[in-house]
């Protein structure tokens, strides 16, 4: 049977608190919401105007994430780029962008290999001027170290024949940042790649593509080995695809991955190397909204697993679809614990989504540090953040840059003046019909798909097109 070593300690420590306290999840303590306010926004600044790669712009953020200590937030682009931003002084500052991935040209399959980035991952460790980071665009894996070098050789001069042999000399110099490839993890998928995670171990990290799902060894770039394989020895029998998958957050040995039609399992790899049958198996299907008069041909599209996410503890799993989020507690495979609606006004609106390609669109989600709260981003730029107890905040970031003025500044123009951004931001589920964006109309472009949450602290980084929001708990 499947059971966790720390399991009883968790136990115990939940038993000792429900009875104190309003709780939900079973065992998760309630918990107000943060209060997010905006602080600042940072643009990717190495994309061109008018630069598009496959009909969307380079500059749109196709991944983010923070590092494991917070200092970090590392984000990808269609253009093969990796930024970082660091920390200073309470706000992330640009600290290196680096070209990741190149277009290739794949000569067997006679296909050219896009460099756009699809997933990062910081791998555990790291030293005070160095650290890791994982990169893979459609079918290559790279790993990057990132340092500091505070040091430089000193010239040597003019060199006299015969002179007297001497022992190179270095200086200190200002701080330069550069990326370095360690190793290139290649040949290892043959569909597109689509999930990094790293093991609690600090020696090993999954890839996941549409029918496998590989781990490596961050010392090993020529071998992985396969411990998922969906792939039917027909393909017109192919009735799934995986689209997300993660670690375990404390133990190496369990993984979880979700599918197209909605279904996630958990794997242990103690019990099988090849882990064709899952240890556990949550799904809810799409009754709940064929229930509600939602056609089927929308409703199995709608319940696609597009990201999953271990709670910190390692008890609950949260999955988000395109209108929902799951919250499953691992041991209770019947049924979830609880459904978040998302966006209300998108359940009105599948066909129109459907018919503007949007259906389909993969949105992240993350967990706060203490598991009591969970956000993630949906159309217009809106995200919402719940609290375990069932309540939720919902925010929308509208930023306008000040208009230079030419004539003599009228009061509303110095009102514009003085603020550099207007911010528009709601506790409400409604939106005005006369803000930015309305009620009647949505801008299907402008999506908050990626979002990530600090581990240590109540900030919140959402991207968004290609800039990347940040907000704090103040």
């Amino acid at each position: 049977m499947f059971h966790f070593e720390w399991w009883d300690a968790a136990v115990k420590y939940v038993t000792s608190i429900v009875s104190q306290n309003s709780v939900n999840f079973d065992g998760v303590q309630s918990m107000a919401i943060p209060n997010f306010k905006f602080t600042h926004v940072r643009n990717n600044s190495d994309a061109e105007e008018d630069d598009d790669i496959d009909g969307e712009s380079s500059g749109r953020i196709k991944c983010l994430k923070f590092s494991p200590d917070g200092e970090m937030l590392a984000f990808g682009d269609p253009a093969g780029r990796v930024t970082v931003l660091r920390s200073e002084l309470g706000h992330f500052d640009p600290y290196i962008s680096f070209q990741s991935h190149e277009t290739e040209f794949d000569n067997l399959k006679s296909a050219s290999i896009k460099e756009k980035i699809t997933c990062i991952e910081w791998p555990k460790g790291g030293g005070q001027h160095s650290r890791n980071i994982l990169s893979a665009n459609e079918k290559t894996i790279k790993l990057w170290r990132i340092a500091e070098q505070h040091k430089a050789l000193l010239p040597d001069g003019d060199v006299v024949p015969g002179s007297v042999l001497q022992i190179p000399q270095y200086v200190d110099i200002p701080p330069v940042v550069k990326a370095v490839p360690k190793r290139v993890f290649a040949n290892g998928h043959t569909y597109n790649i689509h999930s990094l995670s790293a093991s609690p171990d600090g020696e090993t990290f999954l890839s996941a593509d549409e029918l496998r799902i590989n781990l490596w060894n961050y010392n090993v770039a020529n071998e992985s080995f396969n411990v998922v394989d969906i792939k039917p020895s027909n393909m017109s029998d192919l009735k799934d695809v995986i689209t997300t998958a993660e670690f375990h957050p404390r133990n190496s040995n369990v993984l979880v991955y979700g599918s197209v039609v909605g279904a996630i399992r958990l794997c242990d790899m103690r019990a099988r190397a090849l882990c064709d049958n899952h240890s556990k198996l949550f799904d809810y299907g799409a009754e709940s909204l064929l229930s509600s008069g939602m056609p089927q041909v929308f409703a199995e599209q709608a319940v696609s697993a597009g990201n999953v996410k271990f709670s910190h503890c390692g008890r609950y799993i949260a999955v988000r679809d395109v209108l929902t989020i799951k919250i499953w507690d691992i041991n209770m495979e019947r049924e979830p614990l609880d459904i978040l609606t998302v966006h209300d006004q998108l359940q009105d609106r599948v066909r129109e989504m459907y018919e503007n390609e949007v259906l389909f669109e993969r949105f992240t989600l993350a967990w706060s540090p203490d598991d009591k709260n969970i956000s993630t981003g949906s159309m217009d730029g809106i995200f919402r953040t719940f609290g375990s107890d069932g309540s939720f905040v919902t925010n929308e970031a509208f930023v306008q840059e000040r208009r230079r003025s030419t004539g003599t500044p009228t009061a509303r123009t110095r009102r514009k003046r003085d603020a550099k951004r207007h911010i528009i931001s709601t506790n409400s589920i409604d939106f005005d019909c006369e803000s930015p964006t309305g009620c009647n109309q949505f801008d299907y472009d402008r999506r908050a798909q990626y979002i990530d949450w600090h581990p240590k602290e109540n900030v919140l980084a959402v991207g968004c097109a290609d800039q990347v929001f940040f907000y704090e708990d103040l």
